[in-house]
């Protein structure tokens, strides 16, 4: 999974690993990063809304399909997301730019299609009136982008190979271009002759 996306902030889940070695370890701590989820949609929408109405939403965002369908089917990398958005929000609107910031920085390590997020979130800013804050935010966004597509997956990448010559069906099965083998360019060289 790091060569298709980097998902670096899935390293923290390890010692919980060292605690329990078991996939279902996985799900608990999806659980509950979705469930942390709801204090700061609290905190966000308390003001606006009073007791009550913070309440309300609340529980119609934790009973919500997409929110249920993600914690009780499978682990996904983006457990972290509901979290870091919820955060990422609320630190904005209350101006704690350092732990924007933070969360930010975080969020952007859930995986790279953060970023789009980031320059949303950045425009939300700007709408705001923050515009150096947004300007930062969207800048961070695509920066963070254009290096994790750029620079640190292709390293990462391993080059696909046909499912056929993980068996030995095809001739040179399981070679790589870089082995010296390349059947494309072979029959391209073969057609020109």
């Amino acid at each position: 999974m790091l060569g298709d996306h980097l998902s670096f902030l899935l390293i923290g889940l390890t010692p919980l690993y060292w605690l329990w070695s078991d996939p279902r370890m996985l799900l608990i701590a999806q659980a509950i990063l979705i469930a942390a989820s709801i204090v700061p949609v609290f905190l966000f929408a308390q003001p606006r809304l009073g007791r009550p109405g913070a309440y309300a939403l609340c529980l119609a965002y934790s009973i919500f399909w997409a929110i249920n369908a993600a914690i009780g089917f499978q682990f996904h990398e983006l457990a972290f997301s509901p979290l870091l958005v919820a955060l990422t929000i609320l630190f904005a609107d209350r101006r704690q730019w350092p732990a924007f910031f933070v969360s930010l920085a975080l969020l952007l390590l859930v995986k790279e299609n953060m970023s789009v997020l980031a320059v949303f979130i950045g425009l939300w800013l700007i709408s705001g009136r923050e515009y150096r804050l947004g300007a930062i935010t969207i800048g961070a966004g695509v920066l963070w982008y254009l290096l994790a597509l750029n620079v640190l997956l292709p390293p990462l990448r391993r080059p696909r190979l046909h499912p056929l010559d993980l068996h030995g069906a095809r001739p040179g099965c399981g070679r790589r271009p870089e082995d010296g083998h390349h059947p494309p360019r072979q029959a391209v060289s073969a057609a020109v002759r």
